[in-house]
């Protein structure tokens, strides 16, 4: 079939040819075609295909992605998208005070989060779902390595490796410059404040 120069193929078991694409095609209720352009096994397009007396005409739906976010910036509040082809969600919205979990479809009182990536079949309203930020500020003690901050959503689990320091034991670590008795801090644990811990060392035996 041709539409210009323009030409499409469909070998009978659902198999197309689309200029240099390729992929699949079948038969909608109307009597036009669902066409999916494929690369390394992943559909990629989406187009609606009507054959009339020998030509044809190559469809491309679209639909709408709106992203609500109270906090953090996007490039685009509403993106057009290829219909029923996936698109990867924005990630690593930042806010100086929530922390960014991912998107929920709006009107969903579950709020359950939609995967990485998403299949729009209509236009559609994304939320963005945020939970209190906290961090924890590790102090490594050893005149090397820099401090570092990381973040957690409210109840997060947080686990910070045991650190090594030539020469010396690691001896836990400690929310106090101090490491005063009791300020004891534990690995594994859900976080439900901001915390700064320090690492104390001692001193490794050496054995000749």
């Amino acid at each position: 079939y041709t539409n210009g120069d323009e030409t499409v193929i469909l070998d009978g078991v659902g198999g197309i040819t689309y200029g240099t694409k390729k992929g699949t095609y079948a038969l909608r209720t109307d009597g036009t075609f669902d066409v999916y352009i494929r690369e390394n096994g992943d559909d990629k397009e989406y187009y609606v295909l009507t054959i009339l007396d020998g030509e044809f005409v190559m469809d491309k739906p679209t639909v709408e992605i709106m992203y609500l976010t109270e906090y953090g910036t996007l490039e685009a509040d509403t993106v057009t998208v290829n219909k029923n082809i996936a698109v990867t969600l924005p990630a690593g919205l930042t806010s100086d005070t929530m922390f960014f979990r991912g998107w929920y479809l709006d009107g969903d009182e579950t709020k359950t989060l939609l995967p990485a990536t998403y299949k729009p079949t209509d236009d559609v309203i994304l939320v963005a779902k945020w939970d209190v930020k906290y961090t924890v500020t590790v102090v490594y003690n050893d005149g090397t390595t820099a401090d570092t901050t990381f973040a957690y959503g409210d109840g997060d689990k947080v686990t910070i490796p045991d650190p090594t320091y030539i020469k010396h034991k690691f001896d836990g670590w400690f929310t106090t410059e101090t490491f005063e008795e009791g300020t004891e801090w534990t690995s594994g644990g859900v976080i439900s404040a901001s915390v700064t811990i320090y690492a104390k060392w001692s001193e490794a035996p050496i054995y000749n």
